[in-house]
């Protein structure tokens, strides 16, 4: 294996980043025009968003940060989301627009998942130093269906909020890894602190964090083990906070929306491995199955393949270890859906892009090559933008129906 040390990190070529954000820029540019002639635009919003921002602006700062919301959840605790969603509100408002007006909420949670990939690809490129690698993670972030679900719901900008803090906590944690200087530990630990005011997702970071750099073998070992104790130190200080002094209740959080018997916890799992592979939700997933659409029958196909292609590619590397962190990495990421003991393909957006990251980063430093793979991947991208086009399609007619059946706009000040 060829691994970049802090030596060779300090000399990649300094025209590499600047090729990369060149080529992220080029990319954004034609996702947005995907976007728009998928008609993304004009997604209006939902009941749920309509609640979600009346409940920002009539809570108060200690009520965001004690989760003492109105008209939300107490088990929940998301402080910053809604501070976001308070702020796009008042500037909407400043601007002349309706309350109902849901450009301003589009072109943001465009511009979170555009921030999302930038930094998920700026990950890979600090690990690796491949310019390539890290564009095949932009392109298959952006592509996959279920991850459009999180800028189509508006208020699922959440799952892109807490998933820019932990990755960017992560991306700081390489630097420090690969480094000295304390600053960029500092900034990781404030990052992975921001991600929890955000989202209760983000408790996963430090394991997730570790595994990543521990199998990449990115950086010393001894700063590997320096950022999991700091990082877990403040999950557990979020945790404390959360079991004594916030409003929820900490034991009817992993009870109320589940079967809390371990059947219970194994059908979470499976729903979310199958948000993982399959771009449906599980409705439509089951009818097609049912019913055996050929375009599904086709991708299951298609998959197989690729999985067989990629296993054999890594198998012939003797690389299974690596196989099993990546795997290990997606069960980690999903231990806060198995406490709460729900999943839906519109959660799957920080699980599929930390299981990617690993599974690129493993491979890359490894220097697997497999073209075969590699045409199957293509064949499945273009399969993920038919099936992205029909979802937005889907978004806009779900965003119509919720707009007449409230025939006047709700007052949100």
């Amino acid at each position: 294996m060829q691994f970049i040390s802090t030596k060779a990190d300090q000399t990649l070529k300094s025209n590499s980043p600047f090729k990369l954000n060149i080529l992220l820029i080029l990319l954004f540019s034609m996702f947005t025009m995907f976007m728009l002639a998928s008609g993304y635009f004009s997604i209006g919003f939902l009941s749920d968003d309509y609640l979600n921002i009346i409940s920002a602006n009539t809570s108060t700062l200690s009520e965001k940060f004690t989760g003492d919301v109105p008209y939300y959840s107490k088990n929940h605790l998301r402080p910053i989301w809604f501070l976001s969603i308070q702020t796009t509100h008042a500037i909407t408002n400043s601007l002349g627009f309706a309350n109902d007006n849901f450009l301003l909420y589009r072109i943001e949670n465009l511009l979170l998942i555009f921030c999302f990939t930038f930094v998920a690809s700026h990950l890979i490129y600090r690990i690796t130093g491949k310019v390539a690698a890290s564009i095949l993670l932009a392109g298959l972030i952006l592509s996959f269906p279920n991850n459009l679900n999180s800028i189509c719901w508006t208020i699922g900008k959440v799952d892109l909020m807490a998933g820019i803090f932990i990755l960017a906590s992560i991306y700081y944690s390489a630097k420090f890894s690969q480094g000295t200087s304390k600053v960029w530990l500092l900034i990781s630990v404030a990052m992975l602190a921001l991600g929890l005011l955000t989202k209760e997702t983000a408790v996963i970071t430090p394991f997730v964090c570790y595994l990543i750099l521990k199998y990449s073998s990115t950086g010393e070992e001894g700063n590997r083990k320096q950022l999991l104790l700091n990082q877990s130190v403040i999950v557990v200080l979020y945790l404390l906070f959360r079991i004594f002094l916030a409003s929820g209740n900490f034991t009817e959080a992993i009870t109320t929306y589940s079967d809390s018997t371990l059947t219970g916890r194994l059908i979470v799992a499976l729903q979310a491995f199958i948000s993982l592979l399959f771009p449906f939700d599980y409705l439509s997933l089951q009818n097609d199955f049912l019913h055996f659409d050929l375009l599904l029958i086709l991708y299951i196909v298609i998959i197989i393949l690729l999985s067989v292609s990629l296993v054999h590619a890594i198998w012939k590397k003797k690389l299974s270890g690596l196989l099993l962190s990546s795997i290990l990495i997606f069960f980690i990421s999903i231990i806060p859906n198995l406490a709460a003991g729900y999943f839906r393909p519109q959660l799957i957006l920080i699980p599929f892009s930390l299981t990617v990251i690993s599974l690129i980063v493993f491979i890359s430093k490894s220097e697997v090559k497999f073209r075969i793979t590699g045409g199957i991947l293509a064949v499945v991208i273009i399969y993920w933008l038919l099936i992205d086009y029909q979802l937005i399609r889907n978004w806009n007619y779900a965003s119509m129906k919720s707009r007449r059946s409230n025939k006047r706009t709700p007052e949100f000040s």
